[in-house]
């Protein structure tokens, strides 16, 4: 049902019924499909109407909710015949207001079946058993019309069903996307982390191998000052040698 707002002005009354005066095959049922008024240009028509009448104000509603409205400005007209024509047939007169007039006159023009009565009627000479024929008439009626409602509150309510789901399965894959941005991002990070690491790693390493590489060059520079030392000795014993051979043969 819809909410609460602004009451339909009469000015707005009197624009929706001169529209149904000039597309009096919109307001029949939604299911009504003739080459007259095809489903599609019904529906384009309530959107132009109901645009002019939220312009106009203060009531501003749906096209569907504007239908609704139309509906209930039938049930009334329809309503307010049986009472003329129940009066009718108690006292003899009875009229129907201008503003009805004009609904049951856009009625007939889509071929429904409405009786307006004149001003006046004398009493007819009828059994009591067929007064008793407006009353029922006028049930019927508002049982038709609150059936028309009540499938326009229906698909009103499927709709905003339907908007509903929409909206939440946008909502659901708006969440999932951010959610594997933001784990694709995770990873990004992880991996530049770990690049990092092992640029490090191997920064770390290669100044272990030049460590490694210096002690290899001082260690065979101190094993050939070695040797050099060990040798020493020997080579002045053997010149000592040579000297003492030669003065013995003097």
């Amino acid at each position: 049902m819809s909410a609460k707002g602004p009451r339909v002005s009469t000015v707005q009354r009197d624009m929706l019924i001169q529209f149904l005066e000039q597309h009096p095959y919109v307001g029949r049922s939604c299911t009504e499909v003739s080459p007259r008024m095809t489903a599609a240009r019904k529906k384009q028509l309530w959107q132009e109407i109901a645009t002019l009448l939220n312009q106009q104000g203060p009531a501003v509603k749906s096209p569907q909710l504007w239908r609704n409205h139309w509906a209930k400005i039938v049930y009334g007209a329809r309503k307010e015949l049986a009472r003329s024509t129940s009066e009718r047939n108690a006292t003899g007169g009875g009229r129907v207001g201008s503003v009805d007039g004009r609904v049951l006159d856009v009625l007939q023009r889509t071929g429904a079946v409405v009786t307006t009565p004149p001003e006046y009627y004398p009493v007819p000479d009828v059994p009591q058993t067929r007064r008793r024929q407006p009353r029922q008439l006028e049930e019927a009626v508002c049982r038709a019309t609150d059936e028309y409602v009540r499938q326009g509150q229906c698909a009103d309510a499927r709709a905003l069903a339907d908007r509903k789901f929409h909206h939440k399965m946008l909502e659901q894959n708006r969440r999932h996307h951010e959610a594997q941005m933001a784990s694709q991002k995770r990873l990004e990070n992880q991996l530049c982390r770990l690049t990092e690491e092992v640029g490090q790693l191997r920064h770390v390493q290669q100044q272990r191998l030049d460590q490694e590489h210096r002690a290899n060059e001082c260690t065979q520079r101190l094993l050939q000052r070695l040797l050099e030392a060990l040798a020493a000795p020997s080579k002045a014993a053997s010149e000592a040698a040579k000297r003492a051979f030669q003065a013995s043969h003097v």
